[in-house]
């Protein structure tokens, strides 16, 4: 795996691929139209910047540093899950 390649932390694939604009206007209306919506607007993806933690409350043993984390991006990567439900949230900001 290419090492500057990251997992999107609010959900799946890579950060920096997916649709273009462009082509999630059109899913947007496609989708509206399948389901008889007035509208489908998509969303923005949350930003790591935007997003706070508390302080870790403990820390990992230096034995372990090498497979452990207090990152942002870690913490936030670790904070849903990457099912449909835990995507939404994430998206939701919950």
């Amino acid at each position: 795996m290419n090492p500057q390649r990251r997992r999107r932390f609010w959900g799946w694939g890579w950060e920096g691929e997916g649709p273009a604009p462009e082509q999630q206007q059109a899913i947007a209306r496609l989708l509206a139209a399948r389901f008889a919506l007035p509208e489908v607007q998509s969303v923005e993806p949350p930003r790591l910047e935007e997003l706070r933690f508390p302080a870790p409350r403990l820390r990992p043993p230096a034995a372990l540093a090498a497979i452990s984390s207090e990152t942002p991006y870690d913490r936030a990567a670790h904070t849903h899950g990457k099912s449909f439900r835990d995507v939404v949230r994430a998206l939701r900001r919950d």
